[in-house]
């Protein structure tokens, strides 16, 4: 520890990136944390989501691969167009009407970035409605949707996408620009993978060649690589692309969707890679899919002119499946209870944003103040606590505000316990003489008199059993019938057992010696 992370092997966790740069060594971990929710619904209401089913959220796209850098670049141009768009207002991003097949998607992302973020979406978002205040940059040629100047516990919005929209004027970038930047190696694969015969093809631009490639490429890659998040960097001066196709045939999605986009480009069709989330954890208390930070994904989109747009995903099917739809079991099913008590709490605490307290609080006390800063207060608890336990370790995760008032709520609860335990244990002592007893106890209230006759009386503070010791130290014989009288007495005062009609005949005795006992005394 005191090396730090001299030796180790670095770690990474799974998770969005809007930069996707390849060739860097190490284990992706996977984090089960919650990002975001999601409900989907047709034009008519209707709920789509259903186990099995899985929507790819679109995040952000980039065109361009820099074997240089070994990174991927946007290249669309400062073509992004910022709208001031208030709390209850929708507006279209792009001038169209729905054509019959749109999805209404209601999306709220759990922990937003400060400042400036990422709004994800089916393709192609057409309309966008938010349910906080909050200022929208979209970038219409790549229906890349994001936000600035927000600073909430959550935020939230409906958007609606038409897949099969079309915009005649809606070139793809790559097309008119060289594919001098795909390496070489890259290229002559994908030359191998399609076949001469389909290069020869006459019309080089119809959709159905440019489906005929992504197929090909698409299967070769799904049939011939293997799946992992534990990768070794590549040799000095290789392009990791090459190297994967090449010598490793391994990676995680981020190497099945770079080398199919490289791939299509090399071969004159316009392709980009697309980063997002997988949605397929659909929780059916809720209606809702919940995305975790694990379900990041990559894939790429294939032009097939007219503005027509086409996902293609190359990681092997049976791993998205695996990795995005949870298999059913029992622990499943309580998961997903606790994921409904968890999007309660995020959305009614969490989610209690400055709109929502300026409804319900604005008239008594300014929400920019001691709610805020308490709620505040509490999730900085929550995190400290979280840190301390150390539960990211141990793969337990608790929403720090769920910690925090769960750990109050515990002391609380104990601190109550013990002041209870106390009251009533004062309250039998100073009251237990007081209280009337039943007939078949007056043996007891005959002894204490008769003790107190004898100067030898119980104080207040002394349990009986207790006072066995003092009138021990007066006389052997009467300690041992006052203890009988005692454990009788305990018998049916505080064990709740009737006493039987040989013990009640056995306290009378008891009683008559003990009281003879401590006569002989009194008279000495």
């Amino acid at each position: 520890g005191g090396l730090g992370n001299w030796g180790q092997v670095r770690q990474a966790t799974i998770g969005f990136t809007d930069t996707v740069k390849l060739g860097q060594s190490g284990l992706l971990n996977e984090s089960s944390t919650p990002v975001l929710d999601l409900m989907v619904t047709d034009q008519n209401g209707v709920n789509m989501g259903a186990p099995g089913r899985m929507f790819y959220l679109r995040g952000a796209v980039q065109e361009r691969y820099n074997p240089e850098g070994r990174v991927w670049e946007s290249v669309t141009g400062n073509s992004e167009i910022e709208r001031m768009l208030a709390s209850n207002s929708v507006r279209d991003l792009i001038e169209s009407q729905p054509s019959g097949s749109s999805l209404t998607q209601r999306v709220t992302l759990r922990r937003p970035e400060r400042g400036k973020g990422h709004l994800f979406t089916l393709w192609r978002p057409v309309r966008f409605s938010p349910m906080n205040t909050l200022t929208l940059e979209a970038q219409e040629s790549t229906g890349v949707l994001r936000y600035q100047d927000a600073n909430l516990g959550q935020l939230s919005y409906l958007v609606t996408s038409d897949e099969l929209y079309s915009d005649l004027e809606d070139a793809p970038p790559e097309r008119s620009r060289p594919k001098d930047h795909i390496p070489e190696g890259i290229a002559s694969i994908a030359r191998t993978i399609v076949g001469e015969r389909v290069l020869d093809e006459a019309d080089e631009s119809s959709a159905d060649r440019t489906r005929r490639f992504a197929a090909a490429i698409r299967d070769y890659l799904r049939n011939g690589f293997e799946y992992t998040t534990d990768l070794p960097a590549p040799p000095g001066g290789t392009d990791p692309i090459e190297w994967f196709l090449t010598e490793s045939k391994r990676g995680h999605c981020e190497y099945f969707a770079s080398a199919m986009t490289t791939m299509l480009q090399s071969l004159g069709v316009p392709a980009r890679l697309v980063t997002g989330y997988v949605a397929g954890e659909f929780n059916q208390l809720t209606g809702e899919y919940i995305v975790r930070q694990s379900n990041a994904h990559a894939w790429l989109e294939v032009y097939l002119g007219d503005g027509r747009w086409i996902r293609y995903d190359p990681t092997p099917p049976g791993v998205v499946e695996r990795l995005h739809q949870p298999s059913w079991s029992l622990v499943s099913q309580l998961r997903q209870w606790y994921d409904l008590l968890e999007f309660n709490w995020s959305s009614s605490v969490v989610g209690f944003d400055d709109l929502k307290q300026r409804g319900l609080f604005g008239k008594y006390f300014d929400t920019s103040g001691m709610l805020k800063n308490a709620l505040a207060w509490l999730n900085r608890s929550g995190e400290w606590l979280a840190a301390w336990l150390a539960l990211d370790r141990s793969g337990f995760r608790v929403p720090p505000l769920v910690l925090s008032l769960s750990s109050l709520a515990l002391i609380g609860g104990l601190a109550l316990f013990l002041a209870y335990s106390v009251w009533r244990r004062n309250r039998g002592r100073s009251n237990f003489r007081r209280a009337a007893l039943p007939p078949e106890l007056r043996f007891f209230s005959d002894a204490e008199r008769t003790l107190k006759r004898a100067g030898v009386g119980r104080p207040e503070h002394r349990l009986p059993m207790e006072h066995v010791r003092a009138v021990a130290a007066v006389d052997a014989a009467a300690s041992t019938a006052f203890a009988d009288l005692v454990r009788l007495f305990y018998k049916a005062r505080f064990g709740q057992v009737p006493l039987t009609a040989d013990e009640r005949r056995f306290a009378d005795e008891t009683l008559g010696r003990f009281r003879e006992r401590m006569g002989t005394l009194d008279r000495r």
